[in-house]
């Protein structure tokens, strides 16, 4: 026997592909646990790469030394190199037995090296009389991995970071039986490390782990915001969002409740805009809507311009795009003067079939087709209708610098400031992945307005967990400031609490009568600092100080309220007298204004110093290198 069998093992159907280097490369097809999608290619000997494309050419520079037994039997009919340099000699039959994949490619490769040797033998890489195959995992994962699916003793995994790549091969080369072993030991390490154990699960699409993973993360009450390991650095946000919201409800979830991707959001036609007021479903709802709307215009607009376009714009990854020149050159004077030094015209070929129009000049730029299309609607006079969606490329910004877009600058802009203030998280979000700092800084600030236990983007689920773990710190360490603020501003209103420079609490306001009547009996004023202390006897203080201690009592709350909008209560601090501001009673005595100024400026700058602190440690866009 060749194989040893495992009675515990789980189906998969996880194919592999190659990319053009030769180094094997998994197709985006999802886990076991979930079905495949519709478009993804199905597993057959005809799909698989040929041997051409698989064995990759590699100068010898150096002979690559063998692995250690068994990897190392001069029977052995193929050799597979790890990405460290180490040859190991395996016996076809063996994978082909333990994966499918492997079954199928040693399948095609035997009819194409059949055909090699009549066409152009001795082209792939040999080694000993053995194809060498390239493949990306390093010599220690490939021996383990090896280890499992050949009849020799297991190997003992008792290192997580070493176990995650195997689980990863394993499911990348469908292997089953590596699958539930790697599967099953990676549980044990729940115990222990329990939250690295879901990261990897999560990475790798294993949802029946990732649950049980979470499950110990919630028995031992682990704070996953304030711990984040190594292994959390390939998470989405959208993942790490799930969990955190798998925790704060004790694992009491749907039933389609799943880690590892989003939940299907279907767009509403009827659908108003975004509101800052709406709950994160209905939003996300509407942006859906907007984004089909935003297409339909794209093409509508595209159709009208066929018949007038004259030139063809081609991306560095060879797409074409239509457009018309005077659009072009209006817009851009860099475009402008390559349209003006492109005098060679346009021929065409009988037989060629691509974009057909009546250009006849053809220009090359340097972005890919993402950008370049984005580029050419930014020059049309109706770019500002569904621009931004734009705000999602990672070039654009760059390309519109780099071909003078005045006026597309303008739209991005505009559109950036209206994103902001409706969509903060996916405003922030954005901002990272282009490594806008300042703008990532002014969309975090905006998110002190919103609660963030569930507010959701889609952008979160292709933007890094680390991410939207540090605007999560962010929105704490504001919160927390200035809750410190109002906690200090309420020691001050009580006995014996001072004052520092100009945090200064007025005891009583300057039209303070000194007595408030109570029933028929008149009763001596406490002041509007002990109002602020105890609100309860607001009975037994005089109108003007009860005045003074409401405005700066509504304050202190704005600041100490957890869901209380913080940008628009800092934003009231600094500008007081803006209209229907609660910090700032319009029947307040102006006598006692100068005294208000004073303390909430105090109480912003004390706010303002906090927030720029937690900026610092927190909102750190590091720059591409």
């Amino acid at each position: 026997m060749l194989v040893k069998s495992n009675g515990n093992t789980r189906s998969s159907g996880n194919v592999l592909g190659a990319c053009p280097s030769g180094v094997l490369e998994p197709l985006p097809c999802p886990h076991h646990r979930r079905p495949a999608s519709p478009t993804t290619p199905a597993l057959s000997p005809s799909s698989l790469p040929s041997p051409a494309s698989i064995l990759m050419a590699q100068p010898n520079l150096e002979i690559p030394c063998y692995a250690s037994s068994p990897f190392n039997d001069s029977d052995g009919d193929l050799i597979l190199r790890s990405s460290d340099g180490v040859d190991f000699r395996v016996f076809g039959v063996i994978l082909r037995l333990a994966s499918p994949f492997f079954a199928s490619m040693l399948e095609v490769g035997r009819a194409s090296h059949a055909a090699a040797d009549v066409s152009h033998p001795g082209g792939d890489v040999v080694r000993d009389g053995c194809p060498v195959v390239p493949v990306q995992e390093d010599s220690n994962t490939l021996d383990l991995l090896l280890r499992i699916v050949y009849p020799v003793k297991d190997p003992v995994l008792d290192d997580l970071a070493r176990l995650q790549s195997v689980v990863a091969a394993a499911l990348k080369y469908d292997m089953e039986e590596a699958i539930a072993l790697s599967s099953m030991t990676l549980l044990s390490f729940a115990p222990q490390k329990a939250f690295s154990v879901w990261a990897i699960a999560v990475r790798n699409r294993l949802e029946v782990e990732a649950r049980a993973a979470a499950d110990e993360i919630n028995r031992q009450q682990i704070s996953v915001l304030e711990n984040f390991p190594p292994a959390m650095q390939e998470v989405n946000a959208g993942s790490y969002y799930r969990l955190l919201q798998y925790l704060s409800l004790k694992g009491q979830v749907g039933e389609n409740f799943e880690f590892c991707c989003p939940p299907i959001i279907q767009a509403n036609s009827r659908l108003a805009a975004p509101s800052s007021n709406a709950s994160p479903a209905s939003n996300e709802k509407v942006l859906l809507y907007l984004q089909g709307l935003a297409v339909e215009a794209r093409q509508e607009r595209i159709r009208r311009s066929e018949s007038l376009s004259d030139v063809i714009c081609r991306s560095s990854d060879g797409q074409e795009f239509l457009a018309v020149k005077a659009f072009l050159a209006f817009a851009s004077p860099v475009i402008a003067a390559m349209v003006t030094d492109t005098v060679i015209p346009r021929t065409r070929d009988a037989g060629d079939e691509s974009v057909a129009s009546n250009a006849n000049t053809d220009l090359t730029f340097e972005e890919d087709g993402d950008t370049l299309r984005a580029l050419i609607d930014l020059c049309y006079p109706d770019a500002g209708d569904d621009a931004q969606e734009y705000l999602t490329l990672p070039g654009i910004h760059d390309a519109v610098e780099k071909y003078g877009m005045k006026n597309a600058r303008e739209i991005l802009q505009r559109e950036w400031s209206q994103l902001m203030p409706s969509d903060p998280l996916r405003a922030y979000l954005l901002a990272a992945r282009h490594k806008r700092s300042a703008d990532a800084l002014k969309a975090a600030e905006r998110l002190l307005d919103r609660s963030m236990e569930e507010y959701h983007v889609p952008a979160m689920e292709s933007s890094p967990a680390s991410t939207y773990r540090n605007a999560l710190l962010y929105h704490r360490a504001c919160k927390d400031a200035a809750c410190d603020v109002a906690r200090l501003v309420r020691s001050k209103a009580g006995p014996g609490g001072g004052s520092e420079g100009d945090f200064v609490v007025p005891r009583s306001s300057t039209q303070c009568i000194g007595v408030q009547v109570y029933g028929n009996k008149g009763r001596s004023c406490l002041g509007s600092a002990n109002y602020l202390v105890n609100p309860d006897i607001r009975n037994r203080c005089c109108i003007p100080c009860t005045l003074l201690g409401t405005g700066i009592a509504h304050a202190c709350e704005r600041l100490e309220s957890p869901s209380a909008e913080l940008f628009t209560a800092m934003d009231w601090l600094r500008n007081p007298s803006l209209a229907s501001n609660p910090v700032w009673p319009s029947s307040s005595y102006k006598q006692d204004h100068l005294a208000m100024r004073r303390l909430y400026k105090a109480m912003y700058d004390e706010v303002i110093l906090k927030v720029n602190q937690a900026s610092t440690q927190y909102i750190v866009i590091q720059p591409e290198a």
